[in-house]
């Protein structure tokens, strides 16, 4: 199948899955109900995850679609485990985990690496998804760096690490 092809392939793709469950695409955003939810220390941070996520997406398809994909093979591999690292992330924030400081200190560094290597290249999809890493590496350096709450008031789950 040729680049072209699977470009257009994994671009539509997200869309289409949530077309076939009745949902609208992701577009990076979260809806009032969802910001409801989302304690609010995390969701500047949350918001850029999603944001990341989704450049990345685009860049990698781009990417593959270029005329010497394997020219781009670093880009595309740290595209895909930046939108892991930021899936990961903002999942551990949404259900307020008490390690997500960690995969946000782990998103910032791996979003930073990409965001390095996006800005090499000089397509538009690459600096986008630059742009997107570097907020990205921010906002979860910023949530990493936060003192951490005291969670464990009565000891109870101490016991179990």
């Amino acid at each position: 199948m040729p680049a072209t092809i699977e470009a257009r392939a994994l671009r539509s793709a997200s869309g289409e899955c949530a077309q076939v469950r009745g949902l609208p695409p992701f577009d990076g955003t979260l809806s009032a109900k969802e910001t409801d939810m989302t304690p609010l220390k995390y969701q500047s941070c949350i918001e850029a995850c999603h944001q990341c996520v989704s450049a990345c997406n685009q860049c990698l398809a781009a990417c593959l679609g270029e005329e010497d994909p394997k020219s781009m093979a670093r880009c595309i591999a740290l595209d895909i485990d930046c939108a892991e690292v930021c899936q990961l992330a903002a999942a551990a924030m949404s259900r307020d985990s008490e390690l997500a400081q960690m995969f946000c200190g782990l998103c910032a560094e791996i979003c930073e690496a990409c965001g390095d290597e996006c800005a090499q290249h000089p397509m538009a999809h690459c600096r986008d998804c630059a742009v997107a890493c570097q907020r990205c590496a921010a906002e979860c350096r910023r949530m990493a760096l936060q003192p951490r709450e005291q969670r464990l008031s009565d000891g109870s789950r101490a016991a179990h690490h």
